[in-house]
């Protein structure tokens, strides 16, 4: 009986919107009950005859879109000839696949396979990928300006004697292949003009390299050639670009030929969230970039 009216004190000592306030909530509460224990109890809903062929047929119709998706099909190819329709082939969107034409009709030319890294939106990943189908026709322009072709160098060298008597007489010294130019690499037996350029263009997009393996992913590479290079150059890892990894943009990051798009993405997702990056290692432990990814461009980014 104290409790009740203990009860009752405390109910008329609310205001009268304080009562109002609590019999809702009350009511609500109630009715929350009553539902979660008649839900399971209702028989389930039946789905008509004429929705489910609805829903059949929007099946086989993503099934049919999907089956009709054109297949990435990689064959040796042009990038100076091939069609919108090419492109998208062998695996760009449409709006990628025009913005490589209206490149070339704006007067741009692909000299070298490597060239495709420049076209802004497309992922350096899925160039590396296609690199080893393009096929650059030579224009003859009758001035001979255009490089040399590696095949006719090496025959050249190959046929040259006094040329090999030199290499062979030539002193032990490195040199360091991160300050090296053309004119040093093409005295190297079997490097031409055409493989000195590719070295130095990637040698750019790395911001230098760190060690002397990463001269076999240059394109066209070939082993003996890496072995000459071993035998008379080494590498400063100090003398390398890095990028401020807190301060980079995005289109920045992604023109590196370690990170795709996706990468730079993730980076730039992972500043947002955390703010600055203190530690590169973050990026490996909050799985921000894969290991693999991590390991090759850790020696690139900088945190300052």
């Amino acid at each position: 009986m104290n409790l009740f009216k203990k009860l009752a004190d405390l109910w008329l000592n609310f205001s009268r919107g304080e009562r109002n306030g609590i019999l809702v909530l009350t009511v609500l509460l109630f009715l929350m009950i009553v539902i979660n224990t008649i839900i399971p109890y209702l028989p389930p809903r039946k789905i008509s005859q004429e929705q489910k062929q609805s829903l059949l047929a929007l099946a086989d119709s993503l099934r049919h879109m999907t089956d009709s998706t054109p297949a990435v099909s990689l064959a040796p190819f042009d990038p100076n000839t091939l069609t919108e329709d090419g492109w998208r082939r062998i695996g760009l969107s449409q709006g990628q696949s025009r913005t490589i034409v209206r490149y070339r009709n704006a007067g741009g030319r692909f000299r070298e396979p490597e060239d495709l890294f420049r076209i802004y939106g497309i992922d350096s990943a899925w160039v590396r990928s296609i690199i080893p189908y393009v096929q650059i026709a030579r224009k003859d322009d009758g001035n001979k300006n255009e490089a040399v072709n590696q095949k006719k160098w090496d025959e050249k060298l190959g046929s040259s004697k006094e040329y090999q008597q030199k290499i062979s007489e030539k002193s032990h010294g490195y040199g360091e292949i991160n300050t090296a130019d053309s004119v040093a690499l093409v005295r190297l037996y079997g490097i031409g003009p055409v493989m000195a350029r590719r070295i130095i263009t990637y040698r750019a997009r790395l911001g230098g390299f760190v060690n002397m393996e990463q001269l076999g992913e240059v394109y066209g590479m070939r082993p003996e050639m890496l072995k000459v290079l071993k035998e008379h150059y080494q590498c400063d890892s100090l003398n390398i670009t890095k990028i401020p990894v807190n301060r980079a943009r995005e289109n920045e990051l992604s023109l590196h030929p370690y990170l795709s798009r996706w990468n730079a993405h993730s980076i730039m997702k992972y500043r947002e969230i955390k703010g600055k990056i203190t530690d590169l290692n973050e990026l490996k432990k909050n799985q921000v970039l894969p290991d693999s990814v991590f390991r090759k461009i850790y020696p690139y980014l900088s945190v300052e």
